[in-house]
């Protein structure tokens, strides 16, 4: 076997270990500590997420962090939903509440630290049971009450709508979470919050609410006065079948979703939409069923298949009408067509078929692609080739690049291939792809202090030019090392 060889010794570089404490009311907080890299010569370095507990098993300490000494890191702290113990505004004790729920995620600034031990600690601030007031709109309690109103008017006070302030400018989330519950709520805004909105957004299914944005700015009287429109209830129903029209497609996932109009009592201030989603029966009657309580509008209407099967993405619209006399839709099929299918066959460089290869299409971003709606949902496929080196991979109509990998037994190197357009539902393209020639990486991993580390994992990965969130990383070789820190990486030989 041809093949590139050459030696590449690896050292770690020294450790800034952080740990510290994150406190409200003296109390722990269950909460995800972010470290981010701010340089951009740093981009490819990966964010450092920890979360909080007790690491040490001694209530010393909440979290414990490994980062770059003097890398300059934007720290970000957002509470979860695991309970946490705290007092109210009056001193009365709030026992098992989620942290999500009581404190806001904040963005606390950057750091550099030290190579060695460094302490971080941080305390939410006890400002933040103070009720908000015009001339202060952030780190403190923003109180209010919402009432709605339906067609006929009928004012109500409503319950099981979540509500969070999201900032205008970056509409990052600046508070805690509510349950509006008889049409109160109270948010905690965060210290570091500019002008925000509220995002209203129905808490269980079947709500005669929608998902509402509120344009600020809010002051104490305001928040008082706030009206929402209570939509009627609509009992929908239907089937999704295959392109015969005799084959119910069980498992698939159906969603909803309206467009966003104004809120009818808010207006220009406002933006709502309704979104809903289900699951198409496994069996039975039901198989290929499914059933959903919507609001009148427009709605596009996304059917994604279980990933097993061979069937496509179905994108269309159903209109629900908004007249009193409909509080039910049944009856309505949908029908989807079978996926494109990619015929693979993948050789060696030497002419051997590859045979037992995981190959992976994955969907890329692609600007001016024809089918831009479709491409937005494609799904990854994966498959593996069959004695001949052969594969039939369905996909669906998106822009895909291909991974190979190779069984790590056979010693060939991963291979990526350039972008494959699939244009539409009954596209087939037959496709030939050669594994290149390994590149052999050699060599012995050291920790800070030079001594050699066993038991490592070595990736190495390409970083693409687009995907379905720009840039990404492609694993294109692993390797362990040995009792002497010592492994061996096998790559492509062409470049990437």
């Amino acid at each position: 076997m041809e093949e590139a060889h050459q030696e590449l010794p690896l050292q770690l570089p020294p450790i800034a270990r952080v740990s510290g404490r994150v406190r409200f009311q003296g109390s722990p907080v269950p909460a995800v500590l972010s470290f981010i890299p701010t340089s951009k010569e740093h981009a490819t370095i990966q964010r450092v997420e920890v979360e909080t507990g007790d690491p040490l098993g001694d209530g010393s300490v909440d979290y414990l962090a490994s980062l770059i000494p003097e890398l300059e890191y934007a720290v970000e702290l957002r509470p979860t939903s695991k309970p946490m113990d705290a007092k109210d505004a009056e001193g009365q004790e709030i026992l098992g509440r989620p942290a999500s729920r009581q404190l806001p995620p904040i963005r606390i600034g950057t750091a550099r630290f030290d190579e060695g031990t460094n302490t971080f600690d941080y305390e939410f601030s006890g400002a933040l049971l103070e009720p908000c007031t015009a001339e202060r709109r952030s780190g403190c309690e923003l109180r209010g009450l919402i009432r709605s109103e339906g067609r006929h008017g009928d004012p109500r006070l409503p319950s099981d709508i979540e509500i969070r302030a999201l900032e205008t400018a970056t509409t990052r989330i600046v508070s805690s979470v509510d349950i509006v519950r008889e049409g109160e709520f109270a948010i905690r805004i965060a210290e570091d919050a500019g002008e925000f909105r509220l995002q209203l957004s129905p808490a269980v299914g079947g709500s005669p609410y929608r998902a509402t944005l509120i344009e600020g700015p809010f002051d104490a009287d305001g928040i008082e006065d706030l009206f929402i429109y209570r939509y009627p209830v609509v009992d929908y129903e239907a089937i999704v079948f295959d392109s015969s029209g005799m084959e119910p497609i069980v498992g698939a996932t159906v969603v909803f979703q309206s467009e966003s109009v104004e809120d009818p009592l808010i207006g220009a201030s406002s933006t709502s939409f309704f979104r809903a989603s289900a699951l198409t029966g496994e069996d039975g009657e039901g198989a290929g069923v499914f059933s959903l309580q919507l609001q009148p509008g427009t709605f596009q209407v996304t059917i994604t298949p279980a990933a097993s099967s061979d069937h496509g993405i179905l994108i269309t619209q159903v209109e629900i009408p908004d007249d009193e006399t409909t509080r039910s839709i049944r009856g309505q099929a949908f029908i989807l067509k079978k996926r494109p299918v990619l015929e693979l066959t993948v050789d060696t460089f030497n002419g051997l078929p590859a045979d037992n290869t995981d190959v992976q299409a994955i969907p890329l971003e692609a600007a001016g692609f024809i089918a831009q709606e479709l491409a937005r949902h494609a799904r990854t496929s994966q498959g593996l080739t069959d004695w001949d080196g052969f594969l039939e991979l369905p996909v669906d109509v998106a822009r895909y690049e291909l991974l190979m990998r190779p069984a790590p037994h056979t010693g060939f190197p991963h291979a990526l291939t350039s972008s494959i357009d699939v244009t539409h539902p009954g596209f087939n393209q037959s496709i030939g792809i050669t594994i290149p020639p390994p590149a052999i990486i050699t060599g012995q991993l050291r920790d800070a202090d030079g001594r050699s580390l066993g038991g490592a994992t070595i990736r190495a990965y390409h970083l693409t030019s687009g995907g379905k969130n720009g840039g990404q990383l492609r694993r294109v070789g692993e390797a362990f090392t040995d009792d002497e820190g010592r492994y061996q990486l096998v790559l492509p030989s062409t470049p990437f």
